[in-house]
């Protein structure tokens, strides 16, 4: 989107030592936790939490301005010590920031919640755009290949298997909320004990199909494809785009009632989010879900509010908040990095 503005797009890392003498006009951060999502010990994430924050302060003096894209509150599935060195650091980060974007219109008030100095900063949103489709075959086809019966109502989830997205106890229930006849397809990559509850379920669940493995790009879209219903039982998140991408191939999505889902739900229509109450979906939710999914009928559900295009006058009106020289449809060029 910010090269649609006539902006240079350069590729970078906070944690490099260069960072602070990089010539910049915007310095974009969308994963400012991508430090937590190795195995690295504390002592060197406390070592990485020091050079980003260093390196920011030290980039905002020469007159960078820095945008936060604003993906998630906390990194998944923290433990306790991590959790306090996020907190550290998400306090000093989001005090640096000059703004930020949230990826639909009311999930800002959780991030001000949780990052009280973020409500002094500049704000808009920017929708979470729709996925392209690296499969690229029909229903009929995602369905024979992954030897699930063309008729069967398929409901399902894919990707990274995490214990906070609670799949654990709904592959559990499975049997006794979902319609007679269906399945639950669940494949990907588990991880951080997912592996363990599922494994255990196969064979005592009616209707469960579990597969474990890395998913490439293509097999991702391929098992979206085949799906009727994308179920995301998440515990804790801010934005999804599971979501997104689920509803770009076509699935109805079921999630607990959410900022995020709500604004789904408003933009897209009941009949395409499903949305519940409490910790988990009952009978009524996968019933409701079930009815939507095969009034669709093939249908696609209409995503354009979200395609950037539809959001870049919000983008543009928030860089000239932050004294960048953004100009009608087009921008002089600027350096910048992401």
């Amino acid at each position: 989107m910010l090269s649609e503005l006539g902006m240079t797009v350069q590729g970078h890392n906070p944690t490099l030592w260069t960072t602070p003498i990089e010539t910049a006009d915007l310095y974009v951060i969308h994963w400012p936790d991508a430090i937590f999502w190795g195995d690295a010990s504390q002592k060197r994430l406390w070592f990485w939490i020091a050079r980003v924050l260093t390196n920011l302060t030290l980039l905002k003096a020469r007159g960078t301005r820095i945008l936060w894209v604003v993906h998630n509150l906390q990194p998944h599935d923290l433990s306790p010590e991590r959790q306090r060195a996020w907190t550290v650091y998400a306090r000093g980060f989001s005090r640096l920031v000059d703004g930020w974007l949230t990826l639909s219109p009311s999930t800002a008030e959780p991030a001000i919640g949780r990052y009280p100095a973020l409500g002094r900063k500049r704000h808009s949103f920017i929708w979470h755009p729709p996925y392209a489709d690296a499969y690229g075959g029909p229903h009929a086809q995602a369905r024979a290949e992954l030897g699930l019966p063309e008729d069967a109502l398929v409901f399902g989830h894919a990707g990274l298997l995490r214990p906070y997205k609670t799949l654990g106890p709904l592959a559990a229930r499975f049997g006794e909320i979902a319609p007679d006849g269906a399945i639950l397809l669940l494949t990907g990559m588990a991880k951080d004990g997912a592996e363990r509850e599922l494994d255990a379920l196969v064979g005592a669940v009616r209707g469960l199909d579990y597969r474990e493995g890395r998913l490439s790009a293509a097999e991702f879209d391929r098992a979206l494809t085949a799906m009727d219903v994308f179920v995301a039982p998440y515990a804790r998140f801010l934005h999804s785009g599971a979501l997104v991408h689920a509803l770009s191939r076509g699935c109805v999505v079921v999630a607990p009632r959410a900022p995020f889902t709500e604004d789904l739900e408003r933009e897209l229509g009941a009949a395409w989010v499903v949305l519940y109450e409490g910790d988990e979906p009952d009978m009524s939710v996968m019933a409701k879900a079930a009815d939507g999914a095969q009034r669709q009928d093939g249908r696609m559900p209409d995503l354009s509010p979200l395609e950037p295009e539809q959001n870049l006058a919000r983008l543009r009106d928030l860089l000239r908040g932050l004294g960048l020289d953004v100009k009608g449809e087009t921008a002089n060029a600027s350096r910048f990095a992401v």
